[in-house]
């Protein structure tokens, strides 16, 4: 009856059965705008697992009472959180969190302990750099710009300040200097952005400018952005669109780019394992197939 119950809470419509196991992205809309569902469903297949990942679309108003008859439906399997609730999550959660994860202060992952406990964990960070280093290489003397810190924007910032020396987050609420912190990154206000990014060497978008309902938009100005060092790399974590307007005047003036496809492919396909745990010994390689050959089709 758990099914039911949130059926008639979330704003799109799913079909399955109250015996059914599940597993599900919570977000504001993934049904029109996160992939994951599509990821998970080729690796399930795959694997030859008789479960499905369906997208919930939830109002901030819901999102507890959703996710607390997900804790107790035991059922549901565990799955993704997405914008604008990895942040939300994390405090329903509590202390039911991986040790790194507690740290960044969000969750994209959910996964059932050994003994069922709906715990929570973030493979954005850890995907953000292993898809980064795997195109442009490592450099620690690299100086990393992060735009906006909301949920991926912590991740990502977790990850690429232990990795690299000189890391810059440039955000819009005072709060975050305190955060930056324990990090040793250096914090800067929003509306000193084009001051602070002329120099980097690799500019990272974190926030939402650029998606859905801001597609047209671009955290940067072109004038700023034609005024960027020559050799800059601009990673924007955005993968729909796949070319973003920030990507777009990027190119333009022929910067190296990055879109947040591939970093989104290894979040999904660690996410994944977390969560179906019971295919831990097999290969990991055959659920990244599996999910890139996804996205292809």
């Amino acid at each position: 009856m758990i099914i039911e119950q949130i059926k008639e809470i979330i704003s799109n419509t799913i079909r399955i059965k109250n015996s059914e196991y599940y597993s599900c992205i919570i977000g504001k809309n993934p049904s029109t705008t996160a992939r994951s569902p599509k990821l998970w469903n080729a690796a399930f297949k795959k694997h030859s697992i008789k479960i499905k990942m369906f997208a919930l679309d939830i109002e901030q108003k819901n999102v507890s009472k959703v996710f607390n008859l997900l804790r107790s439906d035991k059922n549901f399997i565990g799955g993704s959180v997405t914008v604008p609730y990895k942040e939300t999550i994390f405090k329903l959660l509590k202390n039911n969190l991986t040790k790194e994860t507690k740290k960044i202060g969000a969750v994209n992952s959910l996964f059932r302990d050994y003994n069922s406990n709906l715990i929570g964990t973030n493979t954005d960070g850890e995907a953000s750099l292993k898809s980064f280093t795997k195109k442009f290489g490592y450099s620690k003397n690299k100086k990393i710009t992060i735009l906006g810190l909301g949920g991926a924007g912590k991740a990502v910032n977790a990850f690429f300040s232990s990795n690299f020396l000189d890391v810059k987050i440039i955000s819009r609420n005072k709060n975050d200097r305190k955060y930056c912190k324990p990090f040793n990154t250096k914090w800067h206000h929003w509306k000193n952005l084009n001051n602070e990014i002329v120099d980097r060497d690799v500019i990272i978008n974190c926030t939402s400018i650029g998606f859905d309902k801001k597609i047209n938009e671009s955290p940067i100005k072109e004038e700023v952005i034609s005024k960027l060092k020559r050799n800059a790399i601009i990673f924007d974590i955005i993968y729909n669109p796949h070319q973003t307007k920030l990507i777009s005047l990027a190119k333009k003036y022929n910067y190296r780019t990055m879109n947040g496809a591939d970093m989104n492919l290894e979040q999904a396909v660690i996410a994944f394992n977390y969560t179906n745990n019971i295919i831990k010994n097999r290969s990991v390689s055959i659920t990244k197939n599996a999910m890139k050959k996804s996205t292809n089709s």
